[in-house]
Parts: structure tokens; C-alpha cells; sequence
């Protein structure tokens, strides 16, 4: 399976009173990594709502917050695909304060793709053309 590696630093809108990064900031990221995942499989996800009515919404989220990032603390992601199913896709995703390998969250986000408005069974379809 392929491994997404995406690079960020801080900002301020990022962080909260105490300087560091704020706990929602971390999903938004998160987000765009998985984003980024499914572009390097081919998958276009604006492509994919207009052209087959197909949408990947989150349904599980489990967090883990290890460390803080600070403001400007340049960070890596790390989001990779650790279960699929005919319904389901799970990723696993780390972010890292760059400098010192430091891990600041670890996350499990498991999708589905909804066509339609109903659950799709042929999620995994979807990635095993294009592994």
C-alpha cells in the first residue's frame, strides 16, 4: 500500500492562547492528508462526488494526543491505509515535529463511500485498480 508523506509548519491561526497547536488543528491536517492519499491511488475526491456521485465520509475516529507542536515547528504526516473492506477504509495517520521525530498525534480514521446516499460495496474497488 502506498504511504503518503506531507510536510506543514505551524501557523499561528494553528495554535491556541498557550502557543501551541490546538487539538482541532491536528484533524484539519489530517484531513488533507488523506486527501493527498487518495489523489496518489488516482482518486480525485472532487472527481469522484461530481462524475459518480461518490462520497467519503468519515465514520470512525479514534485520537491519540502524544505532544504538542509549537507555533512554527515544522512537521511531517504520515497517513497510510492499514484495513480495507468492501465498505470500509481505514487509515492510519502520525504527525511528527520534523527536528526531533517526536510524535505529537497517532490516529485511526476509518471511511466509507457513500453513492448516492447509500454505502457502497465496492470501496476496496476502488484502490486495488489502481495498487
Amino acid at each position: 500500500m502506498i504511504e503518503n508523506i506531507m510536510r506543514f509548519k505551524v501557523q499561528y491561526a494553528d495554535t491556541d492562547a498557550y502557543g501551541v497547536m490546538w487539538h482541532g488543528a491536528y484533524l484539519r491536517y489530517m484531513e488533507m492528508g488523506r486527501v493527498e492519499l487518495l489523489g496518489d491511488y488516482g482518486i480525485m475526491i472532487d472527481k469522484l462526488q461530481k462524475e459518480q456521485d461518490v462520497i467519503m465520509p468519515v465514520i470512525e475516529l479514534n485520537v491519540q494526543y502524544k505532544s504538542s507542536a509549537k507555533l512554527m515547528d515544522e512537521c511531517v504526516l504520515r497517513t497510510k491505509i492499514i484495513d480495507l473492506t468492501k465498505t470500509t477504509v481505514t487509515f492510519l495517520q502520525e504527525i511528527f515535529v520534523e527536528a526531533t521525530q517526536k510524535l505529537c498525534t497517532s490516529a485511526t480514521v476509518r471511511a466509507t463511500a457513500l453513492k448516492s446516499g447509500r454505502v457502497s460495496r465496492h470501496v476496496d474497488e476502488f484502490f486495488k485498480e489502481r495498487v
